[in-house]
């Protein structure tokens, strides 16, 4: 079996799936329920009830199950999620048994889903650097795509010039389109990088500081302490104690926000979670406020700022904060849906999207737009060396390991520093990385895919690593 994490948190998903295999096939409710307890969010009678007869109905549709793989899923500076990938004995086929982590309740899982899964296929010896290593990824992205339906864009990068290049699967899947280098994906909270960067302009050009307050630059600011007591540095770094705008009411509602003050009302009134400065706890909400600063200093609003300030200059030429109404050229996000009987492949289920991206994620850009971001950022177009390597470099520990920036993460990956920023969502798998000491830059854009997008992923960082 292989534990799979480059991550080191506190408890990772994969440390309390360790003995889900000895529990599952021991077929006692004893131990169900102790894995439950120990692992699980509210294990109430009636839970324990529910998951016992779920487990038991399992073993016997199953068999035992062997299992060949454990992976670690993040999202930003959390894990979102432990997958195990094994094979059932009575009918020969892959599982993916998926555990969702609940951030409120210190990684515990608060659900759990079954699905079909593919075999893992070791990568062959060898870096990214040797022809036979990139020829088997292209072929298992082929692979993946046919079984899984894969869609995305994948490459690696050295000093700003492509190594590896792959595109598979659909922009517009009912209308027959592929995606190519130049389809627009949704980076989710990769967009983070870019408010940083823009932060950081307004540094360089002497309209702010990082140790201003909210109230600095919002003085009609909601909540007057809140405003007197948070600094952009805590705001960067995910240490205001702002509570999360991201809740079901804000869903229900966004697919009619295209600007950033109509998601004041979502957190601007509640109190901070922590004292501002005493943890690092991400969250969406500290990038909606340093939206809201950059519009107010530069007199513009966040997404012309950002087209003229940032797009425009690195090149991204496809890149931009789109409607997502499916009229135009950028990927549409499809949502991980794998039947749980038959050999049926993935669907194709359009995911629910807010109308339009925000300071705290969700532009587009394609592969061409990456490599241009790529060069553009490590060629200190963007703002000066100086304050690129203050963007880029860790300041707070983060609960999966390495440290965070201003908008960046911070990071070792096989004992190589990386820095960089990912991003997950509904239909949306986005990761840039850059290995500084090397110059490889992996970028990953997927609008579909799941476990097989994770995957891929995996072998492009382990390819990379073994290149140096």
């Amino acid at each position: 079996m292989v534990t799979v994490s480059a991550f080191a948190g506190e408890v990772r998903p994969s440390d309390r799936l360790a003995d889900f295999e000895r529990v599952f096939n021991a077929g006692e409710d004893g131990l169900v329920d102790n894995f439950i307890a120990a692992n699980f969010t509210d294990a109430t009678e009636e839970k324990l009830e529910r998951m016992r007869t779920v487990f038991n109905r399992l073993s016997e549709e199953l068999g035992s199950i062997s299992v060949a793989e454990i992976q670690d899923v993040r999202d930003g500076t959390v894990f979102i999620a432990g997958h195990v990938t094994a094979k059932a004995s009575a009918t020969g086929r892959w599982k993916s048994f998926q555990f969702f982590a609940s951030q409120e309740h210190e990684g515990r899982f608060s659900s759990f889903a079954i699905a079909d899964a593919i075999e893992p296929r070791p990568l062959p010896d060898g870096g990214i650097a040797d022809p036979r290593v990139r020829a088997w990824i292209s072929d298992h992205i082929d692979w993946l795509e046919q079984e899984q339906n894969l869609s995305g864009a994948f490459a690696v990068a050295r000093n700003g010039e492509a190594v590896f290049e792959k595109v598979c699967g659909w922009q517009d899947h009912a209308k027959n389109t592929r995606n190519s280098k130049s389809t627009p994906f949704n980076l989710a909270s990769g967009g983070k990088m870019i408010t940083a960067i823009a932060i950081a302009q307004l540094v360089e050009n002497g309209k702010l500081r990082f140790d201003d307050v909210v109230a600095d630059h919002l003085p009609d600011y909601p909540h007057a302490k809140v405003a007197q007591a948070v600094s952009v540095d805590q705001l960067l770094t995910h240490r205001s104690g702002l509570p999360e705008y991201w809740t079901e009411a804000y869903e229900k509602e966004w697919g009619e926000i295209t600007e950033l003050k109509q998601i004041l009302p979502y957190f601007a009134d509640r109190p901070l979670v922590f004292a501002p400065g005493t943890k690092h706890e991400y969250c969406n909400t500290n990038y909606i406020v340093l939206g809201l600063i950059l519009e107010q200093v530069s007199g513009v609003s966040y997404f012309e700022y950002i087209r003229e300030r940032v797009l425009v200059p690195a090149g991204m030429e496809h890149a931009g904060f789109f409607e997502n109404d499916g009229s135009g050229s950028a990927a549409l996000a499809y949502e991980f849906v794998l039947p749980t009987q038959g050999d049926e492949k993935e669907q194709w289920f359009p995911a629910e999207l807010g109308r339009k991206g925000t300071s705290a994620g969700g532009c587009y850009a394609s592969l061409q737009d990456m490599f241009a971001f790529d060069r553009a950022l490590n060629e200190w177009q963007l703002t000066t060396e100086s304050l690129t390597r203050v963007l880029t470099t860790g300041k707070v520990k983060q609960p999966v390991g390495g440290k965070y920036g201003y908008g960046f993460m911070d990071g070792e990956y096989e004992g190589r520093r990386w820095f960089g920023h990912g991003g997950t969502g509904p239909g949306a798998f986005f990761e840039y990385m850059h290995f500084p000491d090397s110059g490889y830059t992996i970028v990953f854009l997927a609008n579909h895919g799941g476990t097989s997008a994770h995957d891929v992923f995996r072998k492009l960082k382990q390819a990379v690593a073994a290149s140096d």
